[in-house]
């Protein structure tokens, strides 16, 4: 399943705070781990998020520009990263977001009506201004 929903943010501080997917540190509190990070608490199209009663939409307004790539593999603390060539990218309302990099999450981050899949791919993208566009594509059975 896909979940290409575009969303497009301003780019995010880096943040050298560790954070998890369970306990203390998970995403029920990480808006309080860090001020950087507050928005997560806060916000209302931050991860994790529950994509609620998703119903399917003409997406004419985007386009894939994907090619092949040599990759740079690395484990960044988190998971697994995937760093990719320049020259792969999405149009969406006529801007351009060239491929920046993707990574796994699995469990997935990100849930469809209050339910996760096994894992998750997300592919960040990166306008000129420094705005970034996720695609989400799920993988594996309900959890």
């Amino acid at each position: 399943m896909s979940a290409c929903g575009i969303q497009v943010e301003e780019p995010h501080p880096v943040a050298t705070v560790h954070w998890t997917y369970e306990g203390e540190e998970g995403p029920e509190h990480w808006g309080e781990i860090d001020p950087a990070y507050a928005v997560c608490g806060t916000g209302t199209s931050q991860s994790p998020i529950d994509i609620a009663s998703p119903s399917e939409k003409n997406l004419a307004n985007i386009s894939f520009h994907y090619q092949p790539s040599e990759i740079d593999i690395l484990n960044n603390g988190h998971t697994v990263q995937v760093n990719y060539d320049a020259g792969s990218y999405i149009e969406f309302d006529g801007v351009r977001y060239d491929v920046a990099q993707f990574h796994y999450h699995a469990p997935s981050e990100h849930a469809i009506d209050g339910k996760l899949f096994a894992a998750e791919i997300h592919i960040v993208h990166k306008n000129a201004d420094g705005q970034l566009a996720s695609c989400w594509h799920y993988a594996g059975s309900w959890r």
